[in-house]
């Protein structure tokens, strides 16, 4: 699964910041990348308006190389002026030289110094920050132990007495999944306590959309903070912080959670609100690359029709965990299918495949259920006692029954826990398949019953048609009904004559009775 996860390019990080951040690949000067904020800032609507365009050509309208331009010479942090569609104010320009994807690149991050107002040693210390942060984010492909390095590595470059991740869309959803604290070894994922905090954090996120909703908040007052939010101070469990900056998670401009920092250590608030906006991009880009996991992982583990654990859970199950002694095994197979894909299409079938996953889902559990074929389930049933695990399939027989389905069953009850599970299943795969052949000999039995019963009904019709010599003239010989019933009854004839199928309501009518009741043609339906 691994592998197959989508990694990023570094800067793509931070495409939501609100700085210009652009990069060159070193050996054309050509731009490669530019986030929103500088391709707003430069009136540019689409990425191919400056994909492998000129740096100086795109940013400073100019002909050749800039003069202030390091790209070729590695030198520090320098502050330059821009003009061109940007205003004529100091920026700063960050420069870090990037390997990705056997391409040399620099990435420079203009900070406008005049709007954040912030010291040349901050931002140094802010590129440190995220220097550090692409190293770690890039370092490992596990998204879990990139946000717990990530934490870590933060908490200790801002000095910070704890750094937490809360993350949720609304407030019934928020959770504490995430949490750093100075002095331990190890940042800890708290993805054990998210239910529990399911309801408790919802204060925290309606306190926060009445504060700041958008913007970063900044608490130096704790004593104020808990006199007049005490249950909100206990349940951010902050007894010893003296200051909290809480950071939101925003993607798409919506609002998916909080990063916080406690006590960090740094010349100026500002400065550390700016260093949290550039780590909440980090936090919610690993975030959202850990559900694309997970979801990647949930559809290679389940059935996409019926949601049910699939062969590779199976397989999974079977090499991860030893047997685990009492357990019933149980092998069913939905019997007639294919006769219901044909007459119902395979939407008919794939509503009895749902139907019936249903059913055993409600007498075992979804963990224990997996669909290993077409047709096939297999049942890992946990029980304590055997007389449990006989309840149990006597219910699912029951509920079937009740539903209109039928399946073949093959079950063992396993107590030896030095048994092959591999082979304990092909002694309920026999039996299943003992089960599906009975079935199916009866269900044969009963067909050629009634098979029986429609030819000789077709027999006994067939002779009374030969005993008529109106039916054997018809059988033997030419006739043109239509010019029969003209000339019995044309249209100008007083008499109606009608002939049909009474039980498919289909009738030829004649010239004489289309026209007296004006119907549109000689062939009547009911």
């Amino acid at each position: 699964m691994e592998d197959s996860v989508y990694m990023k390019a570094p800067w793509e990080y931070l495409e939501d910041l609100n700085e210009i951040v652009y990069v060159i690949e070193t050996e054309t000067n050509n731009l490669i990348y530019m986030n929103r904020y500088a391709m707003d800032k430069f009136s540019i609507d689409k990425r191919e308006d400056y994909s492998e365009q000129k740096c100086y050509l795109v940013l400073q309208g100019r002909s050749e190389p800039c003069s202030f331009c390091n790209t070729f010479v590695p030198e520090e942090e320098e502050i330059t002026e821009w003009g061109g569609p940007v205003p004529r104010h100091p920026f700063l320009l960050k420069d870090t030289l990037i390997l990705w994807e056997d391409m040399e690149c620099r990435m420079k991050i203009a900070v406008d110094m005049e709007r954040d107002a912030l010291s040349i040693n901050s931002l140094l210390h802010c590129e440190t920050l995220i220097d550090a942060c692409l190293v770690q984010a890039n370092a490992v492909s596990d998204p879990d132990e990139s946000l717990n390095t990530m934490l870590q590595t933060a908490g200790e470059k801002l000095k910070c007495s704890r750094t937490d991740i809360y993350e949720g869309r609304t407030a019934k959803q928020l959770a504490h999944n995430y949490s750093w604290i100075s002095g331990k070894e190890d940042a800890e994922k708290k993805a054990g306590n998210a239910e529990k905090s399911d309801s408790d954090l919802s204060d925290l996120w309606n306190w926060y959309k009445g504060a700041c909703y958008g913007g970063s908040v900044l608490i130096t007052d704790i004593d104020g903070f808990r006199e007049e939010n005490p249950g909100l101070a206990e349940k951010l469990e902050s007894p010893n912080s003296h200051s909290i900056i809480l950071v939101p998670l925003l993607s798409r401009m919506e609002l998916h959670g909080f990063l916080r920092l406690d006590d960090p250590e740094v010349d100026s608030p500002m400065n550390v609100i700016l260093m949290g906006r550039i780590l909440s991009h980090f936090v919610v880009t690993l975030l959202e690359r850990r559900d694309l996991q997970r979801h990647f992982e949930y559809l290679s583990y389940h059935d996409q029709l019926s949601n049910a654990l699939n062969r590779n859970a199976t397989r999974k199950y079977i090499e991860e965990k030893k047997l685990a002694c009492p357990i019933g095994i149980v092998l069913c197979d939905i019997n007639g299918l294919k006769v219901i894909n044909d007459l119902q299409g395979h939407k008919g079938g794939d509503k009895v495949i749902i139907a019936v996953y249903d059913t055993l889902v409600s007498v075992f559990s979804a963990e224990e259920v997996f669909r290993v074929g077409g047709d096939e389930f297999l049942v890992l049933a946990h029980c304590d006692e055997e007389s449990a695990f006989e309840i149990k399939l006597d219910l699912l027989q029951r509920k079937m029954m009740e539903n209109n389905y039928s399946l073949s069953i093959g079950s063992v009850w396993v107590t030896d826990e030095e048994k092959d599970l591999y082979s304990l299943i092909k002694i309920a795969d026999q039996k299943m398949i003992e089960e599906k052949e009975k079935f199916y000999a009866s269900s044969n039995s009963l067909k050629g019953r009634l098979l029986s019963l429609k030819k000789n009904r077709l027999k006994e019709e067939e002779k009374l048609r030969e005993g008529n010599a109106f039916f054997r003239f018809i059988k033997e010989y030419f006739f043109d009904a239509d010019t029969f019933f003209r000339a019995v009854a044309p249209d100008v004839s007083q008499s109606f004559y009608f002939f049909g199928d009474v039980r498919r309501k289909v009738y030829y009518i004649s010239d004489s009775l289309k026209k007296e009741f004006n119907f549109s043609d000689n062939l009547v339906y009911d």
